[in-house]
């Protein structure tokens, strides 16, 4: 409640078939649900459909969970993850690492929620899209683990069927990092986000610190957006088209 996140998961279904008279045995699981995050009343995912089928190897003796093969999806975001969780007096001990198994910029078109994302089947792209990261530490009442958290893309450029004009010169460098285990040292570096629709560039880059508390904001957004490009090169569904310049040039710390 201190840091006003909120977290739900619903519509969860987990099976799994294992040989429970084994100390240690591999346990074959496939888990669905939808998930939804707010952090201070801004909502960040809205029943997003995540899955992971994995082999997990449990030592039952040491309450000890290791990741074998696995695929999970964020939407249709896909990632791989290797490790081990175990149960200890004083929580959970994690030691994870996870990454996209393909570098295709269509991983990013992925993430977006059904509800904004037409077929990703006829999608041209080029460039590239990468997630990796670690969890590594104790998750307890005070602590979380040491993470890492890198999302990248270079040059990349995606463009619907049927649409007119492609959205090109993306980049992408951002970092969430957490180096101490103490929730609130969390801090997200956005190095650098920009990308072209027709002869329209935009760039923004940003700095999050202190961000369970009151959050310490360094930004800056540039750049020029037809708005009427948009639904010709990004599949929106619009009661009313879209019109006019968009033209921002901000530079704030708060």
């Amino acid at each position: 409640e201190s840091s006003k996140i909120s977290m739900v998961l619903d519509s969860i279904n987990h099976s799994g078939t294992g040989d429970f008279a084994n100390d240690v045995l591999d346990l074959t699981t496939k888990t669905t649900a939808k998930v939804s995050l707010n952090m201070d009343k801004m909502n960040y995912m809205n029943k997003v459909a995540i899955s992971l089928d994995a082999i997990l190897g449990i030592d039952l003796k040491n309450s000890k969970y290791t990741f074998k093969e696995n695929k999970a999806k964020i939407n249709e975001l896909p990632l791989e993850f290797d490790g081990f969780i175990q149960m200890v007096e004083t929580g959970q001990q994690y030691d994870l690492k996870f990454k996209t198994p393909t570098s295709s910029f269509k991983n990013f078109l992925g993430v977006i929620p059904a509800a904004y994302a037409a077929s990703l089947d006829d999608v041209k792209t080029t460039g590239d899209f990468v997630v990796k990261g670690f969890a590594k530490g104790l998750y307890s009442e005070t602590t979380v683990p040491k993470f890492k958290i890198e999302i990248a893309s270079n040059n990349a450029s995606f463009q619907y069927p049927n649409l007119p004009k492609s959205v090109q010169n993306i980049i992408i460098d951002t970092k969430i990092i957490n180096e101490t285990g103490i929730l609130n040292d969390t801090y997200v570096n956005l190095d650098k986000l920009s990308f072209k629709i027709d002869q329209d560039v935009f760039n923004a880059k940003a700095n999050i610190k202190n961000i369970t508390q009151n959050a310490i904001v360094d930004a800056a957004l540039k750049g020029t957006i037809n708005l009427a490009n948009l639904s010709k090169a990004y599949p929106i569904k619009l009661d009313k088209p879209l019109s006019g310049i968009l033209k921002a040039d901000v530079t704030t710390k708060f």
